[in-house]
């Protein structure tokens, strides 16, 4: 359980220290305000795409689906649980109405993209019993991948009108189709069809197109993180929420979550729904559920113009304590899958 706790803490000190980069640009006053909204939206507009399809056209077929189909319906469960735990937690702590649906989508969803895939490669370099599975880091991303196709339809789909106050009568299709979406169910029709052999496979005719798309896609997760360590340089704004809000969802996600994805990794595996020889798939099932709340949620406040202050507030307490309790469950769960 040591060793398994210290690699998991060099996996989180690797993020840790990628968002440093961000805090530094920050109060070196090379990434401010306005370069930080701006590097939001080229990650949302391109860099976010390129992953989402390069890694989903790249990993779903109808195969997969067989075995794989259970991580986006379990996103969708995560979220959907961490949403009336939100809306629960937003009345028990009476909060303003103005800060209640930032409350309840930092309590819904979690980082489940760029945080698990780089604790994940992480972890598969570090861990012997994972270095032994060929390939352990490049599967694992895959199936974060699959995972993602739940999350982003509930994130995109959801989260980003949620958050802007859309109503479902006067809401614009551009507020839900977005780019990350289109990305997504591109990624999705050309993974399940024969347009695959042209992107992917031995020698396709577009490979030079897949290689860019892919290579712009690797840029996403460093971005993402240093935007998010750009916008944690300014530290909490005081007042900007109140403390309950924040230690509300310190305790939603980071405590009981993680506790409902060891349930759920040990029920489907009980059940069947997981292999017992897939440990790479029983990490990612339960190490999803333990992440800190979604880094794009800042990104959705600055694009709705709104929220911005108490959403990276909320988010700077729960991204430190996060280091903790992402060592320890992470360690928990890698005891789990290869115990």
């Amino acid at each position: 359980m040591l060793s398994l706790f210290l690699a998991t803490a060099a996996a989180v000190g690797k993020v840790a220290l990628i968002a440093g980069g961000g805090v530094w640009l920050g109060r070196r006053g090379i990434l401010d305000g306005a370069g930080n909204a701006l590097l939001s939206r080229v990650v949302f507009n391109l860099l976010l795409p390129c992953l989402l399809f390069s890694k989903i056209s790249s990993s779903i077929s109808w195969e997969t689906l067989r075995v794989l189909w259970i991580l986006p319906v379990l996103a969708v469960v995560y979220v959907g649980i961490g949403f009336l735990l939100g809306l629960g937690g937003a009345r028990a702590l009476r909060l303003p109405v103005d800060q209640v649906r930032q409350y309840v989508a930092a309590s819904a969803f979690g980082n489940s993209g760029y945080l698990p895939m780089v604790l994940i490669v992480t972890m598969a370099g570090t861990v012997p019993a994972l270095r032994e599975i060929e390939g352990a880091g490049d599967l694992g991303v895959s199936y974060v991948a699959v995972y993602l196709i739940g999350l982003t339809a509930c994130l995109w789909g959801g989260g980003y009108p949620y958050l802007g106050g859309i109503r479902l009568r006067t809401i614009r299709w551009d507020k839900i189709f977005t780019p990350p979406i289109y990305a997504l169910l591109a990624g999705a029709v050309v993974g399940l069809s024969p347009l695959r052999h042209l992107l992917h496979g031995a020698s396709p005719p577009l490979a030079m197109v897949a290689g860019a798309v892919d290579t712009v896609g690797m840029a996403t997760i460093p971005c993402a993180i240093v935007v998010l360590g750009g916008n944690l340089a300014r530290g909490p704004v005081a007042g900007a929420v109140p403390w309950r809000a924040t230690a509300g969802v310190v305790v939603t996600r980071l405590l009981v979550m993680p506790l409902v994805g060891l349930a759920a990794g040990l029920l489907l595996l009980r059940i069947g729904l997981i292999p017992r020889d897939n440990p790479i798939l029983l990490l990612v099932v339960m190490l999803e559920s333990a992440m800190p709340s979604a880094a794009n949620l800042v990104v959705m406040c600055q694009l709705h113009g709104r929220g911005e202050q108490a959403m990276a507030t909320t988010l700077f307490w729960v991204y430190l304590i996060s280091l903790g309790t992402l060592a320890v469950y992470g360690s928990l769960y890698l005891h789990m899958a290869t115990g």
